[in-house]
């Protein structure tokens, strides 16, 4: 995990990084519409991180918070499988919702 690293591989691994950090260009998504969905729990992701984050993503979107660590539950199985039939028309009884924690 990241912050079990020392301070200075963590300082190499976000240099190499920066360049394509998401915070940068999740605020240019527009016109496309965005779930972002986050877990109370996370331990990979802190709140604050994960606020600014949806923070920075444009219009339209919807965040949505978990009672979950970072792999989220089955409710945000549901809700990205319903959003996505609002948005893109995909059959949501032919999903079943299942997915590989591999």
């Amino acid at each position: 995990m990241f912050r079990c690293l020392a301070p200075e591989q963590q300082q190499a691994w976000q240099a190499l990084m920066e360049p394509i950090e998401p915070l940068h260009y999740v605020g240019q998504a527009r016109p496309a519409a965005l779930l972002l969905q986050a877990a109370l729990h996370d331990q990979a992701v802190p709140i604050a991180e994960a606020r600014a984050f949806h923070q920075a993503g444009s219009e339209p979107k919807r965040i949505i918070w978990y009672d979950a660590g970072h792999r989220l539950n089955a409710a945000a199985i549901g809700d990205q499988i319903a959003w996505l039939a609002r948005h893109i028309g995909i059959d949501a009884h032919k999903v079943d919702g299942t997915f590989s924690r591999a």
